[in-house]
């Protein structure tokens, strides 16, 4: 994954994004994490598997980070400790720098309030506010998923026939 000089130009134009989109004291939280399950598209019977991964991106959904735990029923928290960001944070984010993420995560990253704080007025703006922002996790997971993953299911069926039987009717 690329951090620092490396992607100079990328992380400005991913905090000039956030602060065109919130305000200029928020232009520190220039990248954000989310995580989904995947399905795996081999399973036992009776089981429904998946992948917990985790993606780190900007706003322009370029992928800068990403982590994957255990199959079945993994918290955002443990596949988060998988990327690198995760661990390094403080080599790797500047001082006064953080990551936009959902109330899964760490203290460290900025997150919405949870219940009972959530509903409190002020609270409830920001909340609204760092939604906002965070809807380019979403976006970036969506492309994932669209993308990546079903590509991948489907060459994964197609060798599979190949090698049963030479019969390919998708």
């Amino acid at each position: 994954m690329r951090y620092g000089c490396q992607m100079r130009d990328e992380k400005e134009e991913a905090k000039k994004w956030v602060e065109r989109h919130s305000c200029k004291a928020w232009r520190n939280g220039w990248c954000f994490v989310d995580g989904t399950l995947i399905p795996l598209y081999t399973q036992p019977l009776l089981c429904w598997y998946s992948l917990n991964i985790q993606i780190v991106n900007l706003p322009n959904l370029q992928i800068i980070d990403f982590g994957y735990s255990h199959t079945g029923s993994t918290h955002n928290a443990t596949a988060w400790e998988g990327t690198r960001i995760a661990t390094n944070h403080e080599d790797l984010l500047e001082e006064g720098e953080w990551i936009w993420a959902d109330s899964a995560y760490p203290s460290w990253v900025i997150s919405p309030y949870k219940k009972p704080d959530c509903f409190d007025k002020n609270n409830s703006i920001f909340n609204e506010c760092v939604s906002n922002l965070c809807i380019c996790s979403e976006h970036a997971i969506g492309f994932l998923k669209a993308i990546g993953v079903h590509s991948f299911a489907m060459q994964c069926k197609a060798e599979e026939r190949y090698e049963e039987d030479e019969e390919w009717d998708f």
